[in-house]
């Protein structure tokens, strides 16, 4: 049949009659006679030069629905690949006929790639009607990984001129996608280091919180692409720096390996960079690279060392900790901690380690903070109400909640306490210790401050043998009225909580409002499977605390109740209230909250005189002095 058609091609200029058998030919979709697209191109090409096109029966079959596919599908290649030489193309309805034109073709090109080009260049004639569709076709999730990137594939070289279209539309690609057009633009660099530049300047008042998380993540994307095209490009890397609003920069650190970034730019802007903040994004960042070359990893690991070691920051210190852990790195981790030059506060030092190898974060007089959650923050009740509050001292706060294996110490000097932890819910020993009732984790910090023999004077709470396993506040216990101002271990204040989860955020979490990288900062019943986890497996936040959301619900210092009231720009000093209630605030949920509860405002509860849950574990902190 294939030498038949050829033998009606090469004679079909002397005589046209033989068009009618090579239209017939070329609209078979019935093996084995069916023509293959090359063979189908050359057919079309050679009907054109004798003006014979059908054109009316194919635009009748391309409209046909009750047609196969197959079919249309044929009748629009030669309408396409004639396109620009045929007198009556608007007779054509090409806006209605682009979906099925560009599914068909992709799908095609997909599944015959020998065909590509054949495929790819009957349709040129028409690529800016098709543009459209190919934009609805990526943006959908109804197709296959492959169907996406040759997709992608067809349209970078239909837009290859269209460097305005090719910009906007790499910014909702998806990263397999973005790879493929990227290149794309590296011809048109001026035009888009301007277009993205004015996008990443625009401010803009957003209707709601989905169309603010959609423009972050546009941004998110258009800084990525600057740092691909430019060595030094303007305005991006201030996009790393702490703010309030974490958002756009969580989308940073996520979206750079996603998006092919090579991670030599981000180290050596981590040797250059003088902002704490911007350095602190670059170390979680590089934790995103999961095929980090061995080679690079070695280069970094001495630097990494060095920070770890001596850079002041408490932000730097855990996102080093945090990067090394994913690296597998855990026991270079602790030979570190257990060094010497660890130990004790350092005046220009915001960490230190302490006698049981905790970290501990100084957090200097930090600035007013608006604590609780607005009107509209999802899961608010009339206990969040929002106000200024002021931690008016400094304090020292464990980068992680007490594990199990710390509490045991505990255990062993004071067997007396009645605890049992459930291992069940917390198998590993590096896990939060849970159960541990609101007495247990006061006494496990009179215990801590014995050991590191902290004054009488300066001790939060009575000795371990005049501490009962439960108590009615009112008469039972009694706290000193200078509690805040002594220098033993204790409970944080949930003024103190909230102030050092949020790391000088006011967004509902410290990482942002986007409920997508949750599963990377906190523990709940979507990725916990419902038992706690090693402390410091998930990101820090900037003040450098770890397990913030999640994994356990941590024990306040004081009782339960509605925040305050204050007018606008007044500040509440923090100075909780310790009797009237055996009600003791919890924070931070666990590995079985649900995802939308976790949120700096969350606040629960629970009776002292209940004893303990399962879920429930604590934080330590001390005052330090001025």
């Amino acid at each position: 049949a294939t030498d038949r058609f050829r033998f009606h091609l090469a004679l079909i200029e002397p005589e046209p009659e033989r068009a009618a058998y090579v239209v017939d030919q070329i609209l078979r979709i019935t093996p084995p006679d069916v023509l293959d697209f090359d063979e189908l191109a050359l057919g079309t090409d050679m009907l054109a030069k004798v003006d014979a096109i059908p054109k009316s029966r194919l635009v009748d079959l391309a409209t046909d629905s009750t047609q196969e596919d197959a079919l249309r599908f044929r009748a629009l290649f030669i309408l396409a690949r004639t396109a620009d030489s045929a007198r009556d193309d608007n007779r054509i309805p090409w806006d209605a006929l682009t979906p099925f034109a560009v599914r068909h073709l992709v799908t095609r090109a997909t599944t015959s790639p020998g065909y590509y080009s054949a495929l790819v260049d009957a349709f040129r004639p028409v690529h800016s009607s098709l543009l459209p569709a190919f934009r609805d076709f990526l943006r959908s999730d109804i197709h296959s990984k492959n169907e996406q990137l040759t997709a992608a594939s067809i349209v970078g070289e239909y837009a290859s001129d269209q460097p305005e279209f090719l910009c906007d539309l790499l910014l909702e690609l998806r990263p397999e996608q973005y790879s493929v057009i990227l290149p794309r633009l590296q011809d048109h660099r001026e035009f888009v280091n301007k277009r993205l530049a004015r996008l990443l300047g625009e401010l803009s008042a957003f209707a709601d919180q989905e169309e603010k998380n959609t423009s972050a993540a546009r941004k998110a994307v258009a800084a990525v692409t600057l740092l691909h095209l430019n060595e030094q490009p303007s305005g991006v890397w201030p996009l790393f720096r702490q703010s309030p609003d974490m958002t756009l920069r969580t989308l940073l650190i996520h979206r750079c390996a996603e998006l092919g970034l090579p991670p030599e730019k981000l180290i050596a802007r981590l040797h250059t960079e003088s902002d704490v903040s911007v350095r602190r994004a670059i170390l979680l960042t590089l934790g995103e690279y999961d095929d980090l070359r061995d080679a690079v990893r070695n280069d970094l690991r001495s630097h990494l060392e060095d920070l770890y070691r001596r850079d002041p920051d408490a932000g730097i210190h855990s996102a080093v900790a945090w990067l090394l852990r994913s690296w597998d790195e855990e026991q270079v981790v602790r030979t570190m901690d257990n060094e010497p030059t660890f130990a004790g506060s350092v005046a220009d030092r915001q960490w230190y380690v302490n006698s049981q190898g905790m970290t501990m974060v100084v957090i200097d007089h930090p600035p007013v903070y608006m604590m609780g959650a607005p009107e509209d923050e999802p899961l608010r009740t009339e206990f969040d109400r929002q106000h200024l509050r002021k931690v008016d001292r400094k304090l020292a706060i464990a980068t992680t909640e007490v594990t199990w294996k710390q509490f045991q110490r505990f255990v062993a000097d004071y067997p007396q306490s009645d605890h049992s932890h459930p291992e069940d819910y917390g198998p590993d020993p590096d896990g939060p210790v849970l159960q541990a009732s609101w007495v247990q984790a006061v006494k496990y910090c009179r215990w801590l401050s014995d050991k590191e023999d902290i004054p009488p004077d300066q001790m939060c709470f009575p000795p371990l043998d005049e501490l009962p396993e439960t108590v009615n506040f009112d008469t039972e216990l009694s706290l000193p009225e200078d509690i805040l101002e002594r220098t033993g271990y204790r409970l944080p204040t949930e003024g103190e909580w909230e102030c050092a989860c949020r790391a000088g955020t006011d967004t509902r979490r410290f990482f942002g409002d986007s409920d997508e990288f949750l599963d990377s900062y906190g523990w709940h019943i979507g990725n916990s499977l419902d038992y706690a986890w090693h402390v410091g497996v998930l990101k820090p936040n900037d003040y450098g605390l770890f397990d913030v959301y999640g994994n356990a619900w941590e024990w306040c210092l004081d009782r339960h109740g509605k925040l305050p009231k204050r007018p606008p720009g007044v500040a509440f000093l923090d100075v909780p209230k310790l009797i009237g209630t055996t009600r003791r605030i919890l924070r931070g949920g666990s590995m079985n909250s649900r995802a939308e509860a976790l949120r700096s405002a969350q606040r629960d509860y629970m009776d002292v005189r209940h004893n303990r849950n399962h879920n429930v574990g604590f934080r330590i902190v001390r005052t330090l002095a001025d």
